[in-house]
């Protein structure tokens, strides 16, 4: 955890909601239920925390009001307990910057073999997972809910771009970086998403969810033959590809999750979906590099901008803009980095990299057509299919998120090691119902997610907030 709710006022808030729920004033289902929010949301003044996305340089800086999906969430009743740790300023500050560490809140450990839980919603995940709350906010530019809740055995949900408003939370791409949500069920994530999506006029592209919106816990029953899904590209997603880092007990893992995804695929097939053993996506060959490569030029255009429209959100700090984050950095040293961590170098090339609106426009439209034309929209259409099917930490959480298109993980196995590793699905936007209904059936269908079993009290008392110890 980066920072918890004070206790007076986490108490406060709680007595009220059992006060609430005396008088018969439920707020809906999930009236007095804690929730986790991710360190780069604002939340308001009242809850006591300031808003720092892990960086020092921000370490007062105060949102002047609720992002939109925790107003959402504290209306509906819930009770923000505190912020998870997370990569910081979204893992981008540095290229070799470990996932989910930030200068303010350290490493992130996993509950299940105290390693990173991955990506930059590390936090969330390990926080979730570790059962401090049923669930939380995290948000994705390129795999950050999927990778960390492969990682801890959850169910995660990157929803459809403008289902969740993104207003008061630090984005890295202004144009694909979407909310999400880490649970251990998918009813948990599908009545969280209910209570919190909803047009917000400060983020325009909103309103183009509202056909979509619903109560997404109503519809989670289905059957397996409501569905027709595609086994991604065998050749790309699903295979050691040339540049594989690790030794042959990783090869055996990597073989080891290919199997048991397919495995879990027949038994789909076998209770009635219609399965596409192997849809092939004509971009896939791009996925090893150009595709990273095109999403890192895009993120560095428009991180300056995001970043800029985050801080006017915020009081307590002069930084206004990445320049002077960088500046800030340099002239405190010891403050903003460590040992291990003691670069910036994806902040510095944000600033370095010029485009014209010429350049930045065409590598859009690249972009989409990788994703939509040749991609895994092309592939759900010429196969007629509801949703593709992959292990759940691939290049697949680019094109996704280039198709602004949700993506679901679900928990599959755990290597040699003990750290989980999960099954992924990708729909068209806004077929993010599609993807809990499936998530709701592999629950049922599957064994249960696993339960971390090498949580060592003496390790976690040495990177818990003291507050915490106290309070427990």
């Amino acid at each position: 955890m980066l920072e918890l709710t004070p206790t007076d006022i986490v108490l406060g808030i709680a007595k009220e909601r059992d006060l609430e729920r005396q008088k018969g004033l439920l707020r809906g289902p999930l009236h007095g239920v804690p929730l986790i929010v991710k360190g780069n949301m604002g939340t308001d003044r009242s809850l006591g925390m300031k808003t720092t996305s892990g960086a020092y340089a921000l370490q007062n800086a105060t949102a002047v009001r609720d992002a939109f999906i925790v107003e959402k969430a504290r209306e509906a009743g819930m009770i923000v307990i505190g912020k998870a740790n997370l990569g910081e300023l979204n893992g981008f500050k540095d290229n070799n910057l470990s996932p989910g560490w930030s200068r303010l809140g350290g490493e992130t450990l996993s509950p299940y073999d105290l390693q990173h839980p991955c990506g930059s919603s590390a936090g969330p995940a390990a926080a979730t997972a570790a059962g401090f709350a049923p669930f939380a906010f995290g948000t994705e530019t390129q795999g950050s809910i999927s990778c960390p809740a492969s990682f801890t055995s959850l169910y995660g949900l990157k929803v459809s771009t403008g289902l969740l408003s993104r207003r008061g939370i630090l984005s890295s791409s202004t144009t694909f970086d979407s909310p999400g949500i880490l649970a251990k069920s998918a009813w948990d994530i599908a009545a969280l998403l209910t209570e919190t999506s909803g047009s917000d006029p400060e983020d325009p592209v909103t309103a183009e969810a509202e056909p979509f919106l619903t109560d997404f816990t109503v519809s989670l029953n289905a059957n397996w033959k409501d569905f027709r899904i595609g086994v991604a590209d065998k050749d790309w997603f699903w295979s050691i590809l040339p540049g594989f880092v690790g030794n042959q007990a990783d090869v055996d893992d990597e073989k080891e999750m290919f199997s048991l995804g397919l495995e879990a695929v027949a038994e789909m097939g076998k209770r009635g979906a219609a399965i596409v053993p192997d849809a092939k996506i004509r971009s896939a060959p791009l996925s090893v590099r150009h595709v990273p490569e095109l999403m890192g030029k895009i993120i560095r255009h428009e991180m300056g901008p995001a970043f800029a429209k985050h801080m006017a959100s915020l009081e307590g700090v002069t930084i206004k803009t990445l320049e002077q984050l960088i500046g800030f950095n340099r002239q405190h040293p010891e403050s903003s980095y460590t040992k291990e961590h003691s670069a910036q170098g994806y902040l510095e090339s944000a600033v370095h990299q010029h485009l014209s609106d010429e350049e930045y426009r065409a590598a859009l439209l690249e972009a989409r057509t990788i994703a939509i034309d040749e991609g895994i929209i092309e592939a759900l259409d010429k196969n007629n299919l509801d949703v593709l099917v992959l292990p759940a930490w691939t290049e697949m959480s680019i094109y996704a998120a280039w198709a602004q298109a949700p993506t679901a993980t679900v928990p599959l196995g755990k290597d040699r090691n003990g750290k989980p590793y999960g099954l992924g699905f990708v729909a068209r936007r806004f077929d993010d119902e599609k993807l809990l209904q499936i998530m709701k059936l592999y629950e049922d269908t599957f064994a249960p997610r696993l339960i971390p079993t090498r949580m060592r009290w003496k390790r976690w008392q040495q990177v818990l907030p003291q507050n915490y110890l106290g309070a427990v």
